[in-house]
């Protein structure tokens, strides 16, 4: 008989370690994001660079 092991955090309050778990993952993701973002404008620019180089 197995007994699933869960966090006592998770049995006080499952809605605001949800909650604060999804916040977490946002703010990852947006700081992901906006790195690839960055990332994507300064190939853009260096394309465009180059294109007029040559």
């Amino acid at each position: 008989r197995q007994v699933q092991a869960v966090p006592q955090c998770h049995v006080c309050s499952p809605q605001k370690e949800r909650f604060n778990y999804k916040l977490s993952l946002i703010k990852h993701w947006n700081k992901l994001n906006g790195l690839k973002s960055i990332q994507e404008i300064t190939k853009r620019k260096l394309q465009k660079w180059n294109k007029c180089e040559s």
